[in-house]
């Protein structure tokens, strides 16, 4: 198995002690997870507001217009 960066491994048990090694959180293992958490969580705010107002937007109007076609 070969990593990105160009590491080498012959075993799965190699790959899996790698990733839980302190000293490579910072191209592997579990610290790398956490790399785009910032601009993830930006990302994810933006996109949830605009839903959020497009979907109050959207249901005022059906409620306006099925009301007006149920009455």
């Amino acid at each position: 198995m070969v990593c990105e960066n160009g590491t080498v491994y012959s075993m799965l048990f190699e790959v899996i002690i790698s990733f839980v090694q302190p000293d490579s959180c910072t191209q592997e293992g579990v610290g790398a997870l956490w790399t785009g958490i910032g601009p993830n969580i930006a990302r994810n705010g933006i996109i949830n507001a605009a839903e959020l107002a497009s979907y109050d937007q959207v249901k005022q109007v059906m409620q306006k217009t099925l009301h007006c076609l149920l009455e």
